[in-house]
């Protein structure tokens, strides 16, 4: 019978569901049109070129331009440390989180120490009491006898010396007997014990490195695909041994620095490489030194070893996140909100604008990302002059915004606090929309300071995607009863759920597109 505390941990996709999943029709086709557009950039190279580059004259720092800037993506998304999660039912079973451990160490030791003090004690108590019986009978029967014949005196003398040689050989045959079993079960308990604490340990520890493992390789790999299509396409740099040796150094920092504890201001690590890519005249081999001597020295440190609590809650997230896009429900992607110092931010007038004001503060932890947005910005239009500022600031402001839209999709997602807020609609849209405009600006003039032209159609091109926003976020829950189903090509496309979900993008094409007849 397997012991309570064995049972595996179930990670991941079974092999048995990945190989039923790959005989569906529709995950083939997925699979085949994936590989297509993937490989399209190496075999159709000159129409791709013609597409994203044009007649422009592109020099060969565009693709270490783009592996900075993917490299700046991929380290970032490795800090998240998404591999840290369990399943509350799997921790039943398995014990993830190292309590079973802790307090099996507990208890070994205070057995431990309990027993051997126990039979420390016990010798000393039994020699004691043996001891003082043999003097008293010794002693009452040599009073006894004093007065006896010599005879009768000499036969005592005798039982009483064989009496005591036999009581003395049972004490020693006793300690003999009592001490071997008894050292032989503690001993035996305590390697029983260690060994089921250091399975324990070792398969968590497995469980995790596996996960961080291969969600660091996918992303990393990734990076090396889209360099080699950016060398493909415009060249690769004369020195390809100071790119190559940046991307190790960064990629084992990534990975030394995900597996152990946060560091204090971790999260601006990332940027350091995505800076490089903007500015061509810095040394890599600089950086590559500087990030290969902290892999070296972080990877002596302790590895992360997270408490259930911490495992518990990064698993509902996951959850969470699973659950909205297989529904497609784009409001539980975004940020939550996180306390604001603002004792009184909805007390007073303009009841509205500050609600709005506190809830775009209360999403300050997500600025890394229009930071990073912005400097990929300036390497695509480094890398790829073809592609016109209208579509680079559009795309890219509509992305950077997204994340502060969630006080508003936050009163569409919850009936009651939409019923507190009274306002009206069109004057709750407004209102964002004017906040996420003068973000826009910020981030606008940011990345006009880094390089990328700003024309007129650009700035409208900015203004679009701030309405956009807007419109994705305040559309009201998915209809799958009205999918629309329309066969073409033998294809069953569901025109309604486009519909439905092309609520906010569809404004930003169209905008772009008329922003792009612009000077």
């Amino acid at each position: 019978m397997k012991r309570l505390g064995s049972r595996p941990l179930r990670v991941g996709v079974r092999r048995g569901n990945l190989a039923a999943s790959l005989k569906r029709p529709d995950v083939l086709l997925g699979l085949f049109i994936a590989l297509g557009l993937l490989g399209s950039p190496l075999y159709n190279t000159a129409l791709v070129r013609s597409q994203l580059i044009g007649d422009a004259a592109v020099g060969p720092h565009g693709s270490v331009a783009v592996l900075c800037a993917g490299l700046a993506l991929a380290w970032r998304a490795t800090l998240r440390r998404g591999h840290v999660w369990a399943d509350p039912a799997s921790l039943t079973w398995a014990d993830f989180d190292g309590g079973r451990s802790r307090e099996l160490r507990r208890r070994v030791g205070a057995g431990w120490a309990t027993r051997f003090a126990t039979a420390a004690d016990l010798d000393g108590h039994r020699e004691r009491v043996l001891r003082r019986r043999l003097l008293a009978g010794w002693a009452t029967r040599f009073a006894t006898t004093a007065d006896l014949d010599y005879r009768r005196e000499n036969a005592l003398h005798r039982r009483l010396l064989a009496r005591r040689a036999t009581r003395f050989a049972t004490v020693t045959d006793s300690d003999g007997r009592r001490e071997g079993p008894l050292h032989r079960r503690l001993l035996a308990g305590w390697a029983t014990r260690f060994a089921t604490v250091t399975d324990s340990d070792s398969h968590r520890e497995r469980v995790l490195r596996r996960r961080l493992l291969a969600g660091w390789a996918t992303r990393f790999a990734t990076v090396a695909y889209f360099f080699v299509v950016a060398g493909v396409l415009i060249g690769f740099p004369p020195d390809v041994v100071g790119p190559l040796a940046l991307s190790v150094a960064v990629a084992a920092l990534a990975l030394v620095t995900a597996r152990r504890r946060p560091l204090c201001g971790e999260a601006v690590l990332p940027l350091a490489p995505a800076v490089l890519g903007v500015f061509p005249d810095t040394p890599l081999w600089i950086f590559a030194a500087v990030a290969a001597a902290a892999a070296f020295l972080l990877a002596w440190s302790p590895p992360l070893s997270p408490r259930r609590d911490t495992l518990v809650r990064h698993f509902r997230e996951r959850l969470v996140r699973r659950t909205s896009t297989a529904f497609l429900d784009v409001w539980a992607l975004l940020p939550a909100g996180r306390p604001v110092r603002w004792r009184r931010a909805l007390d007073g007038r303009f009841i509205l604008t500050r609600y709005v004001v506190t809830g775009t503060l209360a999403r300050r932890h997500a600025l890394g990302l229009p930071v990073l947005l912005a400097l990929a910005v300036t390497a695509t239009h480094t890398t790829f002059p073809g592609v016109t500022s209208v579509w680079l600031l559009g795309l890219g402001s509509y992305l950077a915004l997204l994340p502060f839209a969630a006080p508003i999709a936050q009163l569409h997602r919850v009936p009651g606090l939409r019923r507190w807020l009274d306002a009206s609609e069109p004057r709750l849209r407004l209102v964002m929309a004017s906040v996420l405009v003068a973000l826009a600006a910020c981030w606008t003039a940011a990345v006009t300071l880094l390089g990328v032209p700003v024309t007129l159609g650009s700035l409208a091109a900015v203004v679009v995607a701030a309405y956009s926003v807007v419109r994705t976020v305040t559309r009201g829950p998915l209809e799958f009863s009205s999918m629309g189903l329309v066969l073409y090509e033998g294809v069953l496309i569901p025109t309604g759920l486009l519909r439905q979900l092309a609520r906010g993008p569809d404004l930003l094409i169209i905008g772009l597109l008329l922003c792009g007849l612009l000077p």
